[in-house]
């Protein structure tokens, strides 16, 4: 499938799962003619787990990233997203419903309800964040994000790689731009600071989802706290103050906390090393 139109965009932007389309909406229409037909099922614990765990061996990390650095280069957050789902999925452990003592119906493992609304529109809305959100339970936007990665739904086609090394050039801009952050620098404040690179194209809501994808992925990583590419901690996931908006683990982090290279080398390689460090 092709990248989305901007009438597709502005459809799924707009959607609320409070308030679905209507198989006679315009929108259903635009959505049907391009294959993102609107439709609502249900599914268990144990079927989002086990879907999770196939997609997370029919991905490679590779190509991943490589979507990455295109939604970086070309501002489409689409591609960029899968980066965080597959941080998320790293380490997800494959397991059966157990259910968590305190709660009513949550998994004590991942937090996955007993049984899950999947609403494929809702999720593709998720997508244009750039990253995963929301709170536990992400089983079910992992494994999306993952499968719309492997069958490259809205992805662009960057032929000649123009777009995949203007999207190497933009992120070494925020690694520098990260590292050279003073230590009174939190996540709130960064999003103005990255918006200040102006060929991101990132709106404000986009670019705090950005800063949650980098502390998914662990480049944020606040000292002390826990990290998907080491560990899987579904059922651990503290905030900062009561009214935090910001995801696990990057609500905690601060200027003083840098750039974690061991995760910027896990994921990219060596190739930016020459700009932090």
């Amino acid at each position: 499938m092709s990248q989305f139109s901007r009438s597709v965009v502005k459809v799924l932007q707009n959607y609320s799962p409070t308030q679905p389309y209507s198989k006679e909406s315009d929108e259903w229409k635009l959505l049907s003619e391009v294959g993102l037909v609107p439709q609502i099922k249900k599914m268990t614990h144990n079927e989002i787990v086990d879907w999770l765990i196939f997609e997370r061996a029919n991905v490679s990390k590779e190509a991943i990233v490589e979507a990455f650095l295109v939604g970086v280069g070309g501002g489409f957050p689409q591609m960029r997203c899968g980066i965080s789902a597959y941080a998320y999925a790293m380490h997800f452990p494959s397991h059966a419903y157990i259910k968590k003592a305190t709660d009513i119906s949550n998994c004590s493992t991942c937090l996955v309800n007993v049984e899950t609304k999947i609403d494929v529109t809702f999720l593709h809305r998720c997508r244009l964040s750039g990253s995963l959100v929301g709170s536990n339970p992400l089983g079910d936007k992992a494994a999306f994000y993952l499968a719309t990665h492997r069958e490259k739904v809205g992805y662009v086609e960057d032929v000649g790689g123009g777009i995949f090394d203007e999207g190497v050039r933009l992120f070494g801009l925020i690694l520098k731009l990260i590292e050279n952050s003073s230590d009174k620098t939190v996540p709130r404040t960064l999003v103005n600071d990255i918006r200040k690179i102006k060929e991101l194209k990132l709106t404000a809501e986009q670019a705090k989802f950005f800063i949650d994808l980098l502390g998914y992925i662990g480049v944020l990583q606040p000292k002390g706290q826990c990290c998907y590419i080491n560990e899987f901690f579904g059922d651990v996931e503290p905030r900062k103050t009561h009214s935090s908006d910001w995801a696990y683990p990057v609500d905690f982090w601060t200027g003083g906390d840098g750039v974690n290279m061991d995760a910027v080398n896990f994921w990219f390689g060596g190739q930016f090393d020459s700009v932090v460090g």
